[in-house]
């Protein structure tokens, strides 16, 4: 059953919410700022500022059909790890990285190959990946929130056959050492 809506308002169970998924073109982001509805912002690939306009898009859609600002919620979403050291964690999550996108497609036709140099552009700074030190991360995650002023920060570590053990420990780094520097610094 589809349900079509025109608003978040009109969402019958009362507490739950709904988005709208950035479906890669400007009219999904206009779509969710005319309803109303959160956007995510999904990136592997691009250079964040390149995606900064996207969200300025949505919130003044959001603003022009009578929505609050503070109602319009942005969230991004990436790959992440994080060891202690920047380096080991380059050179750990590479070949899992890699194998993420050859072998986790739909068809071997989408399969593609990230060689190192694409992967370390992706990792760089202002790249779209989260890969490195706490320090990095938190860095990374501030520059984000500069240019998207989003509320949620979604990361996917599991990808590529992972080992669980490796998985652990970045949910631990990014619990104990991450994520309270980033809510001082929001003020939370």
């Amino acid at each position: 059953m589809v349900v079509r809506i025109k608003s978040a308002d009109e969402w019958p169970v009362a507490g739950f919410t709904f988005g709208e998924r950035l479906g890669g073109t400007q009219s999904s982001i206009v779509r969710a700022g005319a309803l109303g509805l959160p956007l995510a912002l999904a990136n592997i690939s691009m250079p964040p500022a390149k995606l900064a306009p996207l969200a300025d898009l949505y919130r003044r859609t959001g603003m022009q059909a009578g929505h609050a600002a503070n109602t319009l919620k942005v969230s991004i979403a990436t790959h992440m790890h994080i060891r202690e050291n920047s380096q080991d964690a380059l050179d750990a999550f590479y070949r899992y990285y890699a194998g993420y996108f050859f072998n986790h497609t739909p068809s071997q036709y989408r399969a593609q190959e990230v060689t190192r140099a694409d992967y370390d552009e992706r990792a760089a700074p202002q790249g779209a990946i989260f890969v490195g030190s706490p320090q990095q991360i938190i860095d990374k995650i501030l520059y984000e929130r500069e240019l998207f002023g989003h509320q949620r920060f979604l990361a996917q570590i599991d990808i590529g056959g992972l080992p669980f053990a490796d998985v652990a420990r970045v949910i631990e780094l990014f619990a104990t050492k991450v994520a309270p520097v980033i809510r001082d610094a929001i003020g939370r």
